[in-house]
């Protein structure tokens, strides 16, 4: 559903960055005509107008490459790739640790004792699932633990509150009479980007045949801070249930989930993107000077990039010192790199005063 990454959705952020810089199209002879996915720039800046630095050249970049036959579209191609790459390390130089409110917690703890099987009654069961409607905390649900009397293989159901088919679909195996564990790495739910905050993870008990779930004796429901979950069964209607005949037993039918909740950084993102423009040229810069001296390929270009007095002085560039004795000092790229993802950082992450973090409806065993 998501590729989430740093605490934010990669494919809506890179979406938000993409095409922020463009690039100018070269007039050298025999230069390659950039289409428009390159050309075009959001912000009105450009990667090779000698803002970031004067190595930042088409001719520079193909001339570094393995491929030494890139015809126009694969240097058209590159160059988004590399657009995408510089946006990437951009972002991972300001967002470089997630910040998590819940650890991985299971909903609930258990007794080895009294658990017994439950009669199946035709129900849809599991957990209506609460959200915090801040749009920068993201819930996550890692493991589902089934337990469960005999082998059975099932679906389990996501569904969003207001849409009659499930949102995601999953099919597991449970073995009999030992809890097994099912990995879950792709629900990820975020109030303001799924336009709400209730949910519901079930099972159907006609699906489970003969097979019964087994009903553990709880030790005790565990706190967390931005998801509140509550057991519940309803009655099926069709491949759904009825949200308006809900029953709260307190009590679990063979299933216990893991969830996390981590600060998520994906609206902010897309709404400051600008903000990550002067960040993105400088990596680029980095990004092309770095290719010009790591290279394996031998041409006219690269080699007179790689001669012993300018790869001096662009190791000097990177990095503020050049590999001679007596080397002058100066601000290299990496400097600023770092001084920018620091100002960029700031207005994304300030001091957090302290806050209540409320759900859409109080967990009943909290």
């Amino acid at each position: 559903m998501y590729q989430y990454t740093n605490g934010f959705d990669l494919s809506l952020v890179s979406s938000a960055l993409t095409g922020r810089l463009g690039w100018i199209q070269p007039t050298a002879q025999g230069a390659p005509t950039l289409d428009q996915a390159n050309t075009a720039s959001k912000s009105g800046r450009y990667y090779n107008d000698g803002s970031f630095h004067s190595m930042v050249t088409v001719s520079n970049i193909v001339a570094s490459q393995e491929n030494a036959k890139l015809d126009e579209a694969g240097v058209n191609a590159l160059l988004v790739q590399k657009g995408k790459a510089a946006a990437m390390r951009a972002l991972t130089a300001v967002f470089n640790e997630v910040e998590y409110f819940d650890g991985q917690m299971l909903l609930y703890d258990r007794l080895p004792e009294n658990a017994v099987p439950v009669q199946n009654s035709g129900l849809a069961v599991g957990y209506q699932l609460d959200l915090t409607s801040r749009i920068d905390i993201t819930c996550q649900i890692t493991t589902a633990i089934l337990f469960f009397d005999s082998d059975v293989t099932f679906n389990l159901y996501l569904f969003k509150e207001g849409t009659p088919s499930p949102i995601w679909t999953k099919e597991v195996e449970a073995k009999a009479g030992e809890q097994t564990v099912i990995d879950i790495s792709d629900i990820y739910l975020n109030y303001a980007a799924l336009k709400g905050g209730r949910f519901y993870l079930v099972y159907f008990q006609d699906d489970l045949g003969t097979a019964k779930a087994i009903q553990e004796q709880i030790c005790g429901w565990n706190r967390t801070h931005c998801i509140g979950a509550q057991a519940f069964t309803a009655p099926r209607i069709g491949s759904s249930f009825s949200k308006d005949n809900r029953s709260f037993p307190m009590a679990p039918y063979g299933l216990n989930l893991e969830v996390t909740s981590f600060r998520d950084w994906t609206q902010d993102i897309v709404k400051k993107a600008n903000y990550f423009d002067n960040l993105i040229g400088l990596t680029m810069a980095y990004m092309v000077i770095e290719e010009s001296l790591y290279t394996n390929r031998s041409n006219a270009t690269e080699r007179n990039n790689k001669d012993d007095l300018q790869t001096a002085g662009l190791q000097l560039d990177l990095k503020g010192a050049a590999p001679v004795s007596a080397s002058p000092k100066i601000q290299g790229l990496q400097s600023r790199i770092d001084q920018e993802a620091v100002r960029v950082k700031k207005q994304f992450i300030k001091k957090q005063l302290p806050a209540t973090i409320n759900i859409s409806t109080t967990c009943p065993y909290s």
